[in-house]
Order: C-alpha cells, then sequence, then structure tokens
C-alpha cells in the first residue's frame, strides 16, 4: 500500500463544508398537490380535504430551502388558499337562512324537509 492512498494520514483530510448552493431544479410536488386539494375542497366543499391540503401547505412551507424561496413565494400563497378553502367548508355551519330557521347540511341544498 502506497502512502499517498492511505486512509489514515492526517494530511488528507478535507474539512467539512455546506454546500454552496441549495438550488436544484427539481421542486417538491406537495405545493401543486396542497393547491389542488383546496380547489377541490372549494367546488365540493368537503371538510375531510381541506385538513390535509392545509398540512400539506404548511409543511411545503416550512421545509422549503432558503435558495429556493428566492425565485417563488408560492408557499405563502398555497397557505392562503388552503385556509380560505377551509374556511368555505366550515362556513356552511354557522351560516343561517334568512328566515331564521337553522337547516341542517344534508338538506340545506334540495329545499326539502325531512318528514
Amino acid at each position: 500500500m502506497s502512502q499517498l492512498d492511505d486512509p489514515r494520514d492526517a494530511s488528507l483530510e478535507v474539512p467539512l463544508s455546506p454546500p454552496r448552493s441549495w438550488k436544484t431544479s427539481e421542486d417538491s410536488g406537495t405545493g401543486g398537490s396542497a393547491m389542488f386539494l383546496s380547489a377541490a375542497v372549494m367546488v365540493t366543499r368537503n371538510r375531510y380535504l381541506a385538513w390535509p391540503a392545509l398540512f400539506m401547505a404548511l409543511s411545503n412551507h416550512f421545509n422549503q430551502q432558503p435558495m429556493r424561496s428566492k425565485d417563488n413565494n408560492n408557499t405563502l400563497i398555497s397557505i392562503m388558499v388552503s385556509f380560505f378553502a377551509l374556511l368555505t367548508s366550515y362556513l356552511a355551519t354557522f351560516v343561517v337562512p334568512p328566515d331564521g330557521t337553522p337547516v341542517p347540511l344534508q338538506y340545506a341544498d334540495t329545499k326539502t324537509t325531512p318528514l
């Protein structure tokens, strides 16, 4: 074994340094998925899709890398859209019709009352 290839040699050590840039060309799909789920919530008013959309948007915001945040700041828009989708899905439970009688959600769209 030669002296140049010896891994135990202290003169061959290289200090650990962080990368100069974290910028990569690929992006995670959680931001787009959160926006898609938020749009689906606004169309269908499905409460069970609103919470995962909000959590995915928050996860995308907290897991973004510092160098990527300069290029696009869509994570805050995704959080806002997800929050308003959540608000829209729960809004029907708090709104009272003009005549003052609360109507259950399953009969709100059909204009019929239970027998």
